[in-house]
């Protein structure tokens, strides 16, 4: 019994420890006061926020995660606290039909078989994307990709998700 109790903080510890390595917690006294301002103006009755420093492609960013309106959003700014980037959790059947057919016929044209696990609504500056997370099987591999369509469904781009391993003590 004692090896259990044991066990479950040093294994509470290691899934922690593998998934903070890109994202940060932090306090919102360390952002820019801007951060909470555009956020407070812009989505009036949002949930409690939780800030992250995050890093994408060797560039770090303040992160957002929120809920406004039964939807969950991720909003990015970059370090002087100007607002970058803002995705928004939502259905795949939500999408318009002609995008939706679109990205199906693509998604069925570079897997066996595939299951979208997330769909967001993007707006990076302005620029509107839908971003979505497939697990699909190809070669007789399951694979993890994002892939982004423009809002008509055009194809843009993939990008492998790499799974990392949650380090182990033992």
């Amino acid at each position: 019994m004692k090896f259990f109790f044991l066990q479950v903080p040093i294994f509470v510890f290691c899934i922690h420890s593998g998934f903070s390595q890109t994202d940060k917690h932090i306090n919102e006294s360390n952002l820019p006061k801007s951060i909470s301002e555009y956020i407070t103006a812009k989505y009036p009755d949002h949930s409690a926020v939780s800030y992250y420093k995050d890093t994408e492609n060797d560039t770090v960013f303040y992160a957002a995660d929120f809920t406004y309106k039964r939807q969950k959003y991720s909003l990015m700014f970059d370090l002087e606290g100007r607002w970058y980037e803002t995705e928004i959790e939502t259905s795949f059947e939500k999408l318009p039909e002609d995008a939706e057919d679109a990205i199906k016929n693509k998604l069925k044209s570079d897997f066996g078989k595939f299951k979208i696990i997330k769909t967001q609504s993007v707006d990076i500056r302005g620029v509107l994307l839908y971003e979505l997370k497939i697990r699909g099987q190809k070669n007789n591999q399951s694979v993890f990709n994002e892939y982004f369509f423009d809002r008509q469904g055009n194809y843009i781009k993939f990008e492998v998700i790499e799974l990392k391993p949650i380090p182990s003590l033992f």
